[in-house]
């Protein structure tokens, strides 16, 4: 259930910023109108039928999902990404990229701390 919350709200900011108050609003009306309905639906039909009720939902808005699209991202099946999104994302992979242990081997930029007062050593060296 979080996982699925948050992919929702998750879309929210992609869309223009003159109506986020607005479709979060709706996304979070649509949330708690679902809530109800499923509410409903346990209650008038079987357990087992109820969850084959709901199961048919998340199926069929999963598959329409495929069909979303935020302007200047690449969809699920078409599209490319604008070159500001491809930017962005190759700033944020230098950013929080982390160096590999083999790299830390290699690099002598990567300086061992003195915590025995014997000065700078370097990784790779013994």
């Amino acid at each position: 259930v979080q996982a699925a919350e948050g992919s929702t709200y998750g879309i929210v900011p992609y869309l223009n910023v003159a109506v986020h108050g607005s479709v979060a609003g709706l996304v979070g009306g649509g949330g708690s109108a679902g809530g109800i309905v499923f509410a409903l639906c346990f209650r008038s039909l079987s357990y087992r039928r109820a969850f084959e009720v709901m199961g048919i939902v998340v199926m069929a808005s999963s598959v329409l999902s495929i069909f979303i699209k935020i302007p200047g991202h690449a969809g699920l099946i078409s599209g490319e990404d604008s070159l500001v999104v491809i930017e962005k994302r190759a700033r944020h992979n230098r950013v929080t990229a982390v160096p590999t242990i083999s790299e830390a081997e290699t690099d002598t930029s990567f300086k061992q701390p003195d915590i025995d007062g014997e000065g700078d050593q370097n990784f790779g060296e013994a």
